[in-house]
């Protein structure tokens, strides 16, 4: 049975088959070898942008807050309680401050 299933294929159609076969193969070699190496360049090319065009003034700044109280007032305003309320209010002055009061923040 499996005689006549390649017999009817014919010699062409093993070809176009290992042919494809190969051709599927060595794009996935390419790929797992390609773009871990492009995925790791541009993380780095990302970070270096950043750490270029953010001035350390503005990370300075923001260094002796503690964000996720702002996050904590953020989705609960009363569990936070008046730490939370006080961190928030500082770090969207602080941020607003940053920004040049060019947009909104928060």
């Amino acid at each position: 049975m499996a005689g006549q299933a390649l017999g009817a294929l014919g010699l062409r159609g093993r070809i176009v088959g290992a042919v494809l076969v190969t051709a599927v193969a060595a794009l996935a070699v390419a790929a797992v070898v390609l773009l871990g190496p492009l995925g790791n360049s541009l993380r780095t090319a990302e970070k270096n942008t950043l750490q270029q065009q953010v001035p350390s003034s503005t990370t300075g700044a923001l260094a002796h807050r503690d964000p996720s109280w702002a996050a904590y007032f953020g989705s609960s305003h009363q569990a936070a309680g008046p730490i939370g309320a006080a961190q928030y209010s500082a770090l969207k002055d602080e941020l607003s401050k940053l920004a040049g009061d060019r947009k909104s923040v928060v």
